[in-house]
């Protein structure tokens, strides 16, 4: 994502001669625009404008005369940019013409109470000469402030690498939390990688091939950063907590597996970690996907150890998904901190976490032939061990 890029939104009718002004302006100083609609074509809007809003640095909306006011509709497309644009954390720019003016704080929707925040540039049309350059400085600017350092861990990454994490829009998102994307936890070893704060759909949908009904669809938002390990916990890792290793197949780089969930409790405990709850879980696993599975709607044996009669591999010898986790297909099962219950959280966070219930087991792994989708949803009683039995961990950067 550059740092010229930039998505131009406006309501149609009274401010589209002025984003097409701006439009040019821009595009005359080397900035990368996207004008709205314009700039797909016929035949395509909804998700695909989005995905451009999230892809580009910095959001300009022109605030023309009334242009807020069917804000108040959920269904309203200008309401819907405004609040991806704040969702996805762009470099928001109101770009206030004359006779606007702001709706009161009750006449918006909440979830759009923070873009009145954000520093507008006045327009003039008597003045647009001398004043436009400040347009271009104003998206230009450099954030005050860089990536927050964490005393937990040390970093390996600060930004997303966009040959592993190949979801642009992803990549904004991670950017946008001022965290650093890859890091080292120091007390276990553990390299986990950054998940942004994002909506996705969790569950399957019924036409999808080997569907339960334990796997229903619905919206999930990610309120908050998290960070969770790129690979299952390795049997090295275990060993150096925990002081012994219950493992059946032997390698220090392996997936540790017959661990209990009240195992694993005792080794999050012992490291300041945490399992992840079970939507976090499939947040990551799909990594924007909505496919049956991260790579697509099938998988090979050269992307997933699954259907084996080796047991498991190395963790990270696979390749990674889209925003950069390995083997969360297959290898091990992966305890989550969620008790089990016929419908999943519709929440980031886990729960029924205090209950003696089952709890929920996520991936599959090297010997399951047909569950290791990325909904696939299975239970464990927490002092339950097995030999396809593994977890990753989280935590919270603060």
């Amino acid at each position: 994502m550059s740092d010229d890029s930039v998505f131009i939104s406006y309501r149609r009718g009274n401010a589209s001669d002025i984003a097409r002004t701006v439009q040019e302006f821009l595009e005359g100083q080397g900035f990368d625009v996207f004008l709205d609609v314009d700039g797909l074509g016929s035949g395509h809007f909804d998700d695909q404008l989005l995905t451009q809003i999230a892809a580009r640095r910095s959001f300009i909306f022109i605030c023309s005369e009334g242009s807020l006011d069917r804000c108040v509709n959920e269904g309203d497309w200008v309401r819907r940019e405004i609040v991806h644009a704040l969702k996805t954390g762009r470099h928001i720019v109101p770009f206030v013409m004359p006779r606007f003016v702001w709706p009161t704080s009750d006449a918006l929707p909440q979830e759009m109470a923070e873009f009145q925040r954000h520093n507008s540039f006045e327009y003039s049309h008597s003045h647009w000469k001398h004043i436009k350059p400040k347009l271009a400085e104003m998206l230009r600017a450099k954030p005050a402030d860089s990536k927050r350092a964490l005393d937990w861990c040390d970093v390996v990454a600060a930004d997303p690498d966009s040959a592993v994490v190949t979801d642009a829009a992803a990549r904004a998102r991670m950017t946008a939390t001022k965290l650093p994307w890859k890091v080292r936890d120091r007390k276990t070893g553990i390299v986990m990688l950054l998940c942004p704060p994002g909506e996705f759909m969790m569950g399957s949908p019924a036409s999808e091939a080997g569907h339960r009904d334990r796997e229903a669809q619905h919206f999930v938002t990610i309120t908050k950063a998290f960070y969770l390990s790129e690979t299952e916990v390795t049997q090295e890792v275990w060993q150096k907590v925990m002081g012994t290793n219950p493992s059946v197949f032997d390698g220090v780089s392996n997936p540790v597996e017959q661990v209990s969930w009240n195992d694993c409790q005792s080794f999050c405990q012992s490291s300041g970690l945490r399992l992840p709850s079970e939507s976090e879980w499939e947040y990551a696993c799909r990594a924007g996907t909505t496919t049956a599975y991260s790579f697509g709607a099938s998988i090979t044996k050269q992307q997933v150890n699954f259907s084996s009669r080796r047991g498991t591999v190395a963790c990270g010898s696979l390749p990674a998904n889209q925003w950069g986790f390995r083997e969360m297909h297959g290898n091990v099962w992966e305890w989550c901190e969620d008790g089990y219950e016929t419908t999943a959280s519709s929440t980031q966070d886990a729960v029924n976490g205090n209950s003696p219930t089952n709890r929920v087991l996520r991936g599959g792994s090297w010997y399951n032939p047909c569950v290791v989708r990325s909904s696939y949803r299975y239970v464990g009683a927490p002092g339950g061990t097995d030999y396809g039995i593994g977890f990753r961990v989280a935590r919270a950067p603060l």
